[in-house]
């Protein structure tokens, strides 16, 4: 079977366009970029070699013409639709090991499932090794503004970083240097794919700040964000130390992450516990109003 995909839209030095993939259970087509559902469709379909031809349901009526049915889309389909679609929504990126991408896309969605920012701010110091090499961490999420992990192979980082911050000297904390990621829900299309394969609609932003410059991750460095984004992710209140390991091309690579005892835990609210405080809120509202009279 070839299963075709329409990811998009791309925003292109010659305005938007759309990219149409067609999937087998061995490999992916190369991307057709067109604005034209049946004109994509046409020349994957000169690249079927005896497949039967199917498609997501957006391109069913486009498709039809050209012997295309709609089908839901298959399981070996879902991840390398999610990892094109992370691809496409970064373009430039340096990673092309499809393994890998799956690892940190599937690493970065346990972490916003977890949420770690409930218990940890970007003020608490992680403790975090990663294939032997020694980093400090931080969780980024509390605030509610933007969310993810940053690492920074300085002792004391976070400190300093936030001592720079709050004497206004921004440009010296990010001279500090990081290897970071942050999780954005934007674009959605992407953030669909990704949350059709592994769980949470999100699209993580791999980031390397070095001399002050944004830098593009390598391999190296992603694995080592998927590796800290796994371990921080399985961080709690009752667990403080933690060990995860992936396994990348046949090599097993390990990390360890040990976290302080979190002053605050932001859990949300049951019903009860909401309704509790409303009725609180009342109550002391009817007691300020006897005391005035």
């Amino acid at each position: 079977m070839l299963y075709a995909v329409k990811l998009g839209p791309l925003e292109t030095g010659e305005g938007r366009v759309n990219a149409y993939v067609g999937f087998t259970e061995t490999h992916a087509l190369p991307p057709v970029l067109s604005n034209d559902d049946k004109d994509a469709l046409k020349q994957l379909a000169r690249q079927a070699q005896g497949h039967d031809l199917r498609c997501e349901r957006g391109l069913a009526r486009a498709g039809k013409p050209l012997g295309f049915a709609a089908a839901s889309l298959p399981d070996w389909a879902r991840f390398g639709r999610a990892t094109l679609a992370f691809a496409l929504a970064r373009p430039g990126g340096r990673v092309r090991n499809l393994e890998l991408v799956e690892n940190f896309l599937a690493s970065v969605a346990l972490f916003c499932r977890s949420a770690p920012w409930r218990f940890w701010t970007d003020n608490d110091p992680i403790a975090l090794t990663v294939s032997g090499a020694d980093y400090e961490a931080c969780i980024m999420g509390a605030g509610g503004e933007e969310y993810g992990i940053a690492l920074y192979d300085q002792k004391d980082a976070v400190k300093k970083i936030s001592q720079l911050i709050d004497a206004d000297r921004m440009e010296d904390a990010v001279a500090l240097g990081s290897l970071a990621v942050t999780v954005d829900d934007k674009p959605p299309w992407a953030a669909k794919a990704i949350g059709d394969a592994f769980g949470t609609e999100c699209v993580p932003v791999p980031l390397k700040v070095s001399g002050g410059r944004p830098r593009q991750v390598d391999e190296r460095e992603m694995m080592t964000l998927a590796l800290a984004s796994r371990a921080i992710a399985e961080l709690g209140p009752d667990r403080l130390e933690t060990a995860s390991d992936l396994l990348i091309a046949g090599s097993r690579i390990s990390a360890r992450a040990i976290a302080p005892k979190p002053d605050l835990i932001f859990t949300p609210l049951s019903e009860d516990e909401a309704m509790e405080i409303a009725l609180e809120a009342q109550r002391a509202v009817r007691r300020s109003a006897r005391k005035r009279r």
